[in-house]
C-alpha cells in the first residue's frame, strides 16, 4: 500500500486513533511494554495486508487487540515449545470473535487501560526527559528517529533513553492493576505536566522544525486526557491553554523565522476555531470554581485572545491573574511574567522594580536578562541594557531568540551613535503602554504602524539588514580590531558597532562581507560567554579574481595557509588565517 492509494488515508487514520487503546489493552494482558508494542506492530502489519482487501472492520481497535493478542501468545508458545497455538486459540478474523472482544471492552475497561498506560509512561521513578520520550514513543507512536530529531539527539541516544526508561519500569515492579482513585488524583498532575512539557518543547522551537510538530502531539494527548477526565477543571484548563497558545503560531514568526512579539502580531492570522474551542473550555472550567494553575494560565491566554487589538488588552486583569498564579504556584518565572503586565500598566520603571529582586533566582534564565535589558533600554540606561542583552544572547535557547536580542543591540548601538535622536525612540513612565520586548514592528496595527512610520521617516534608526541565509557569529579577542582588519583584508563594511567598554571590548559588531552578514563579539566571561580559540570551521568567500583577492588579504596581514590552486573539483581554492585565529578560504568557481 502506497501513500497515494485511496485506502491509505482511512487505514492510517484508523491505526493512529486506535494505537493508545490497543497498546493499553495489550499491556494489561501481557504486563510488559515491549511485548505490548511488538504485538501491536504485528497486528498493524496484518491490518495493512488485510484491510485494503476486506474493508474496515466494525471495530478497528477490537480487531487489532484480537490479532495482537493472538500473535503475542503464539510467539510466546513458539519460543517455549516451538509449537503453534492450538486451533481453538489460534488467530481468528471471524466477525464473532471480533464482536465478542468488542463487547468485553466497555467504557470503564477502556478508561482504566489508558490510565494505566499513561501512568506507567509517567512513572515517578522516571526523569521528565524519559517520561516524554516514552509517552511520545508508546502512546503517540512517533518513531525514535523523529523523537530524536525533535530533541536534537542522535537516534542511538534516544533509543537508549527509551530503553533505560523501560528497564527502570521493569525493575521498579510497577503494578499493572487499574490505579485507585487516590493514586489517579496524585498521578494526573504528573501526566498533565508531561503533556505540557511536550507542548512547550514544540512551542519554543519556532516554525518549520521537527520539534514544532510536538505541539500537535501534545494537543492530541490533551484530548485523550480530556476524554478520560471530562469533568476535571484542571484538565480543561490545560487543554484550553495549549489551544489558545497554539492558535497564535501562524503569527509568531516572520518569513525569515524571526520572532514577532504579541503586540506586533497580525491577529488576523490567529486560528479562530482553535481560539473558540479554548475560550469555551476556559469558561466551562471556571464554572467549577476550583481554580488551579492551568486554568489561571488559560484565563491569561484568553484575555490576550479576546483583545481585537493590542491596545484593548486587559492588562489589569492579566496582572490580577498573575497575582493569583503567584499564590497557587509561586515561582520566580511567574513573578517575571507578572512584571511584563506591571510594565504595561505602570511603565518600565514599575516593571523593572518587579524584575530586579528576581536576579539571584533567574540569573541563568534567558527571558530574565532579555526583559531586564529591554526595560533598561527604555529607561535610557544603555550600559546596563547592553550587559543584560549580552547575557541574554549567551543564554538564548534558539537562533530566533538570539537574533531578536541582537536586533535590540543594533538599535541601541545606532541610538548611541546619534545621541540627539536617542530620546525619541524611548518610552518612559506610563504615557503609552510600555513594550518590554519591543522590536521593529512587522505587522499592521496602531502601535506597529507608528513604529514603522518612525523608521521610514528616519531610516538611519532602523536595524541594519541581515544578509545571507546562514550568518556566522564569531567571538574573537578584539572584535573592533577584527572589524578593521576584515575591512582591509576582505573589503568588509561595518554597518553596526556597539561602542567599546572600559576594557576596549564590544558586545556586537555587524559586518557586510561579500554579500553576507558576519557578526563579531568580544568574550564576556563574567556573563558566561568565555573566549575559546576558533576551531573546526572556516569561512569561505566565493570570489572572482581569487589571486588578487588573496594577495590583498595577505598584504593586510593574513597568513597564507594554502595559496590558490586548481582543485580536483575544477575550482581555484586557497586558505589563509587571520590574526585572530579564524581560518578563511577563497573559492573561484570554474567558468
Amino acid at each position: 500500500m502506497s501513500a497515494t492509494d485511496p485506502d491509505s488515508a482511512w487505514i492510517a487514520a484508523a491505526l493512529a486513533a486506535s494505537r493508545p487503546r490497543v497498546i493499553a489493552a495489550l499491556l494489561r494482558a501481557f504486563r510488559d511494554l515491549d511485548t505490548a508494542e511488538e504485538a501491536y506492530h504485528e497486528a498493524v502489519l496484518r491490518a495493512l495486508r488485510t484491510w485494503p482487501r476486506t474493508g474496515p472492520p466494525r471495530d478497528a481497535a477490537a480487531w487489532l487487540i484480537l490479532v495482537g493478542r493472538n500473535a503475542a501468545l503464539d510467539g510466546k508458545r513458539r519460543r517455549v515449545r516451538e509449537t503453534p497455538l492450538p486451533p481453538e486459540e489460534a488467530l481468528s478474523d471471524r466477525d464473532d470473535a471480533e464482536a465478542a472482544l468488542a463487547e468485553r471492552m466497555d467504557a470503564s475497561a477502556y478508561r482504566d487501560d489508558i490510565l494505566r498506560l499513561l501512568f506507567i509512561c509517567c512513572h515517578p521513578e522516571l526523569p521528565a526527559t524519559q517520561q516524554i520520550a516514552l509517552a511520545l514513543r508508546i502512546v503517540s507512536g512517533l518513531s525514535v528517529a523523529r523523537i530524536a530529531r525533535a530533541f536534537l539527539a542522535s537516534e542511538a541516544a534516544m533509543e537508549q533513553r527509551i530503553t533505560r526508561a523501560k528497564g527502570r519500569i521493569a525493575r521498579s515492579a510497577v503494578p499493572y492493576e487499574a490505579p485507585g482513585p487516590a493514586e489517579r488524583a496524585e498521578r494526573l498532575g504528573t501526566v498533565s505536566a508531561m503533556v505540557y512539557l511536550v507542548f512547550n518543547a514544540g512551542y519554543s522551537a519556532g516554525t518549520g522544525t521537527e520539534r514544532a510538530a510536538l505541539c500537535e502531539e501534545a494537543i492530541r494527548l490533551g484530548r485523550l486526557l480530556l476524554r478520560l477526565f471530562g469533568s476535571d477543571p484542571e484538565v480543561m484548563g490545560l487543554m484550553a491553554l495549549m489551544l489558545l497558545q497554539h492558535a497564535r503560531t501562524p503569527a509568531r514568526f516572520d518569513a525569515e523565522g524571526a520572532i514577532i512579539l504579541l503586540d506586533d502580531q497580525d491577529r488576523g492570522l490567529w486560528r479562530r476555531p482553535m481560539i473558540a474551542e479554548g475560550l469555551a473550555l476556559v469558561d466551562k472550567a471556571m464554572r467549577h470554581r476550583a481554580p488551579g494553575p492551568y486554568q489561571v494560565q488559560a484565563a491569561i491566554a484568553a484575555l490576550h485572545a479576546r483583545a481585537a487589538r493590542p491596545q484593548e488588552t486587559d492588562w489589569a486583569g492579566i496582572d490580577a491573574l498573575y497575582a493569583t498564579l503567584e499564590r497557587l504556584q509561586p515561582s520566580p518565572v511567574v513573578s517575571l511574567n507578572r512584571a511584563v503586565a506591571t510594565a504595561k500598566i505602570g511603565g518600565p520603571a514599575a516593571g523593572l522594580a518587579r524584575v530586579e529582586p528576581l536576579a539571584k533566582s533567574l540569573n541563568g534564565y534567558f527571558h530574565f536578562h532579555g526583559l531586564r535589558g529591554a526595560l533598561l533600554m527604555q529607561l535610557g540606561r544603555d550600559g546596563e541594557a547592553r550587559a543584560a542583552m549580552g547575557r541574554a544572547i549567551a543564554l538564548a535557547g534558539t537562533a530566533a531568540e538570539a537574533a531578536h536580542i541582537r536586533m535590540q543591540l543594533d538599535r541601541l548601538s545606532r541610538d548611541a551613535e546619534r545621541p540627539w535622536k536617542k530620546r525619541s525612540a524611548r518610552v518612559s513612565g506610563a504615557a503609552r503602554p510600555a513594550r518590554p520586548w519591543g522590536e521593529a514592528a512587522r505587522k499592521p496595527g496602531d502601535a506597529a504602524e507608528e513604529e514603522r512610520t518612525r523608521m521610514s521617516q528616519n531610516p538611519e534608526t532602523a536595524p541594519a539588514p541581515v544578509k545571507g541565509g546562514l550568518v556566522a557569529y564569531l567571538t574573537v579577542d578584539g572584535a573592533l580590531k577584527a572589524a578593521e582588519f576584515y575591512a582591509r583584508a576582505f573589503g568588509a563594511e561595518t554597518v553596526t558597532a556597539m561602542p567599546a567598554d572600559e576594557q576596549g571590548r564590544t558586545m556586537h559588531v555587524h559586518l557586510h562581507v561579500n554579500g553576507s552578514s558576519l557578526m563579531l563579539s568580544d568574550a564576556y566571561p563574567e556573563h558566561g560567554h568565555p573566549f575559546r580559540d576558533p576551531q573546526g570551521f572556516n569561512l569561505t568567500l566565493m570570489v572572482d579574481e581569487i589571486d588578487a583577492r588573496y594577495a590583498r588579504a595577505v598584504e593586510a596581514g593574513a597568513t597564507a595557509v594554502m595559496p590558490p590552486t586548481e582543485m580536483f573539483w575544477g575550482d581555484r581554492y586557497g586558505q589563509l588565517r587571520d590574526p585572530f585565529g579564524v581560518l578563511w578560504a577563497m573559492n573561484q568557481q570554474k567558468r
